[in-house]
């Protein structure tokens, strides 16, 4: 079904676009939501992945799997081998990576060139980080959040946020 254009007031206040608050460095489980091959810039190829954390926010890796740069090249099939092992898969196409789980390690890319700082995948950690992980909470949310997340039942903003989350996911 397409758009229906119509419905779309140039003059509406739709919110801002800077409305988005980069996450803290740190560790994050999410789930691989797309993967798809895509040649660089330099005639080799990458696999941008689009990864949803728990928290529901979105970030995004490319893994220069051939771009003429073998120290690139070996840690984009690292990364590939870090996520196949945690999942216990093998990976032979784009869409085997769609709906694998992830440890994403987060951190910050200074801005440059006017463009504000973002979110980047440093790496991810393996099979050996999951009782790790379980051991802390998911993917905590950014300052701010209770006051937007449905997830918060209106808790006491003193409350610890984790002890005001709905306990309505499934524990895996």
């Amino acid at each position: 079904m397409a758009f229906n254009y119509g419905n779309f007031d140039r003059n509406a206040d739709y919110g801002s676009n800077e409305d988005f608050e980069l996450l803290p460095d740190g560790e994050y489980e999410g789930e691989i939501e797309s993967a798809e091959s895509k040649p660089t810039t330099k005639g080799g190829t990458m696999i941008a992945l689009k990864i949803r954390l728990h928290n529901r926010r979105v970030v995004f890796d490319n893994l220069n799997v051939e771009c003429g740069n073998q120290q690139a090249e070996q840690i984009a099939l690292r990364q590939m081998k870090t996520i196949a092992d945690f999942n216990n898969v093998n990976i032979q196409a784009d869409e085997d990576f769609e709906g694998l789980s992830v440890i994403a390690v987060i951190g910050t890319q200074k801005g440059t060139g006017g463009y504000r700082d973002r979110n980047v995948v440093k790496y991810y950690k393996g099979k050996e980080d999951r009782k790790s992980a379980a051991n802390r909470p998911a993917s905590t949310p950014s300052r701010g959040a209770a006051d937007k997340d449905p997830r918060y039942n209106g808790a006491n903003k003193s409350a610890s946020r984790q002890d005001s989350l709905v306990d309505d996911e499934i524990p895996f």
